[in-house]
C-alpha cells in the first residue's frame, strides 16, 4: 500500500484507509496476500449503474497514478534483487 499511497499523495490525490459497504475480490485476496487495496478512477456513484460513465480527465488521472505506482514497485522490487 505504501506505493499506492505514494503515488496517490504525487498526485495530489486523497488516500483513503478503511472499510466500505460494497463487495470486491478484495475480500477474498485478503485472506491469503499480505496486502490488498482496491482502487480505481471515478466516482462509486457512478459506477454499477445503467448510466455508469467517467469522465476523460478522471480515467488519465487514474492511468497516471497506476503509472507512478508500477514505476515505484518496479524500483523497489530491482533494489530487493
Amino acid at each position: 500500500m505504501q506505493w499506492l499511497s505514494a503515488s496517490l499523495a504525487a498526485a495530489g490525490k486523497p488516500v483513503k484507509v478503511g472499510g466500505v459497504g460494497w463487495c470486491s475480490d478484495a475480500g477474498w485476496f485478503g485472506r491469503v496476500c499480505r496486502e490488498t487495496v482496491v482502487f480505481g478512477p471515478g466516482s462509486i456513484g457512478e459506477a454499477h449503474t445503467a448510466d455508469e460513465f467517467i469522465a476523460v480527465e478522471q480515467l488519465e488521472a487514474g492511468v497516471a497514478v497506476l503509472k507512478d505506482f508500477m514505476s515505484r514497485l518496479a524500483d523497489d522490487l530491482a533494489g530487493g534483487v
